[in-house]
């Protein structure tokens, strides 16, 4: 992930608002040395009450409370990114066993297959020598609607090479 897509997730975890119940009262240190009692959500590690800067100045020890955790809101980021990788997985594999389905299936598929190998005359046009089986995605922006020039005529052995399945 890079770096303006981290920081983004980052602002946007720290934009929504913490609805969890499992809080504590603990002191913040903040980058100017200045100390402040605030609640800290024990779940996701956000300040769902902001700063009580006040209390230090009723004689409140601030010290008597635990220090703020910054590391439970990394642990939450963490998490979270974890679920949002496991949806972006199953996504990715519903796409692709739809994917299947269509190519194996659909009498569209087939209708584009049997004009994009009768157009290349029956011929692997990776290598120019073989008799084409398969029909190969020049790229996969129309998916499901192809458009035939993003489409070629292959033999198996140029398909799994293009695909990277053979040396």
């Amino acid at each position: 992930m890079s770096e303006p897509q981290r920081l983004g997730e980052i602002v946007m975890d720290l934009l929504e608002p913490c609805s969890h119940e499992q809080t504590e009262v603990r002191y913040k240190t903040f980058s100017n040395g200045t100390r402040h009692l605030c609640t800290q959500c024990m779940t996701c590690g956000k300040m769902p009450g902001g700063t009580v800067r006040w209390l230090s100045q009723k004689g409140i020890d601030i010290h008597s409370f635990e220090e703020f955790d910054e590391t439970i809101s990394e642990r939450w980021r963490a998490a979270q990114n974890q679920v949002r990788q496991l949806k972006l997985q199953k996504e990715k594999l519903e796409r692709h066993l739809e994917y299947e389905r269509y190519i194996r299936e659909s009498a569209e598929w087939q209708a584009i297959r049997v004009k994009v190998m009768k157009r290349d005359g029956y011929l692997c046009q990776a290598c120019l020598e073989t008799g084409a089986t398969e029909v190969h995605h020049k790229n996969y922006l129309h998916l499901f609607d192809e458009i035939l020039f993003d489409l070629i005529a292959v033999c198996r052995a140029c398909h799994q090479k293009i695909h990277g399945r053979i040396e």
